[in-house]
C-alpha cells in the first residue's frame, strides 16, 4: 500500500531535491498509519498533506526568489498592491475572473468534443471493429 500517485507527483516537483526523499518517506508513512483507519479517509489525507506541503514549498521558493534592491520585501509590496487593487476596482477583478472562467470552460469544451470526434469508440464490446463503407 502506498501514497496516492497525484500526491507523490506534487511532491516531487516541489520539494527540493536536498528534502524530496525524506518527505516523500514522511507522505508514505502517514498514509500506512491512516491507511489503518479507513482506506478514501487515508487517501484524502494524504493528497491534502500533500498539496498542504507543495503549497508551502513553492510558497518558500517564491519568497527565496530576489529581484532586485529589496529580495522579499519586493515580493510582499507586489501582492499588498495586487489586494488593494482588486479591493478598490471590484468591478474589473470580476470582469478579468469572468473572462478567464469562460476561456477555460471554452477551451475545455473545444478540447473535449474534438478528444471525442476523433478518438471516440463505440460503446460496446468489439465496437472498433465496424467500419463504414460507401461506394458511390
Amino acid at each position: 500500500m502506498s501514497a496516492p500517485r497525484l500526491a507523490r507527483l506534487l511532491l516531487r516537483i516541489c520539494t527540493p531535491r536536498d528534502l524530496r526523499d525524506d518527505t516523500l518517506g514522511d507522505l508514505e508513512e502517514a498514509y500506512r498509519r491512516r491507511a489503518q483507519t479507513g482506506p478514501v479517509r487515508a487517501w484524502l489525507s494524504a493528497l491534502f498533506d500533500a498539496v498542504l506541503i507543495a503549497a508551502v514549498m513553492c510558497w518558500r521558493r517564491l519568497l527565496s526568489f530576489s529581484s532586485g534592491v529589496g529580495g522579499v520585501q519586493m515580493h510582499a509590496i507586489d501582492l499588498r498592491l495586487a489586494a488593494r487593487l482588486m479591493y478598490r476596482q471590484p468591478l474589473l477583478t470580476l470582469t478579468a475572473v469572468v473572462a478567464l472562467t469562460v476561456g477555460m470552460a471554452i477551451a475545455t469544451v473545444g478540447f473535449a468534443m474534438t478528444e471525442a470526434m476523433l478518438f471516440s469508440r463505440l460503446p460496446f464490446e468489439g465496437g472498433d471493429r465496424f467500419v463504414f463503407v460507401q461506394a458511390t
